[in-house]
């Protein structure tokens, strides 16, 4: 959970660009994401897939994702 938390606010802090920003700054950062936040869900309730976002974890999950199953299989037998 801290992992997402933290990636989340990695991102957002790019977003707004600088470490102390103004409130004004920061209220329509915020405004921004919430928008677009908003944009995602209606289109999911509309059945449109949205792609996923590329991170640096994808070539992670599939090895995970690989190790699991292979041990999965392994203790089938």
């Amino acid at each position: 959970m801290n992992n997402s938390i933290e990636g989340w606010h990695d991102a957002f802090s790019k977003r707004v660009s600088i470490s102390h920003p103004t409130l004004r700054r920061l209220v329509k950062k915020i405004m921004q994401r919430q928008s677009s936040n908003e944009i995602v869900i209606e289109q999911m309730n509309d059945g449109i897939v949205v792609p996923p976002r590329k991170n640096g974890y994808d070539a992670v999950n599939q090895r995970l994702k690989f190790t699991v199953e292979l041990f999965y299989d392994s203790n089938e037998s």
